[in-house]
């Protein structure tokens, strides 16, 4: 639903916990600024939190952005992103594999994030617990061979340590900033 053109050079996905915290916001925010000059657009799932931050940061700097839906499209969950899913429908939109009428239930969040995982060169993930969505993102992810990154957070942190287990498993390279990301991925710098 919305604008379905999905010809962007590059995709990326973002994702962390739903407990953000300033830093997150911060380098989501550094992050698009320093992907604004490609042809690229963000997917992420939504949620409250980052999910949420990405796609309006996205929105504000111009960039199309597309939440894929753990529900039907006849309604939007959570229900404090209405006005988000509606901004969203001119510069990107929503997607699902479910029908309409299909309730937002557990057990389709992280059947949906094989599909954030699958839609994109790469994923972020800015913060997560060693348990979660942006977890699961990040190994289907890895498994479709799709660049994963994680930004690195202070040790004895929650909302780190799923990153820092990223990283020391191989499963993501470190994400330290826009170039880096640019440099590691080979597109081209601004």
């Amino acid at each position: 639903k919305g604008n379905v053109q999905f010809q962007k050079k590059y995709l990326v996905s973002i994702v962390v916990t739903r407990q953000s915290t300033f830093q997150s916001k911060k380098i989501i925010h550094e992050l698009l600024e320093g992907l604004a000059h490609l042809n690229i657009g963000v997917i992420s799932g939504m949620a409250l939190g980052i999910d949420g931050m990405a796609h309006q940061s996205a929105l504000d700097m111009k960039i199309p952005t597309w939440g894929v839906l753990a529900h039907g499209l006849d309604q939007i969950y959570p229900p404090q992103h209405r006005r988000l899913a509606i901004d969203m429908m001119s510069h990107g939109g929503l997607i699902t594999e479910n029908k309409k009428g299909t309730k937002p239930l557990p057990y389709f969040f992280p059947k949906r994030n094989r599909i954030v995982a699958g839609m994109t060169d790469a994923t972020i993930v800015i913060e997560s617990d060693v348990k979660g969505g942006s977890m699961i993102t990040a190994h289907l992810a890895a498994g479709y061979h799709r660049s994963v990154f994680a930004v690195p957070g202070k040790l004895n942190d929650t909302q780190s340590k799923g990153c820092l287990q990223l990283i020391k498993n191989n499963v993501a390279q470190m994400y330290y900033d826009p170039t880096h990301f640019l440099e590691c991925m080979q597109w081209e710098l601004p």
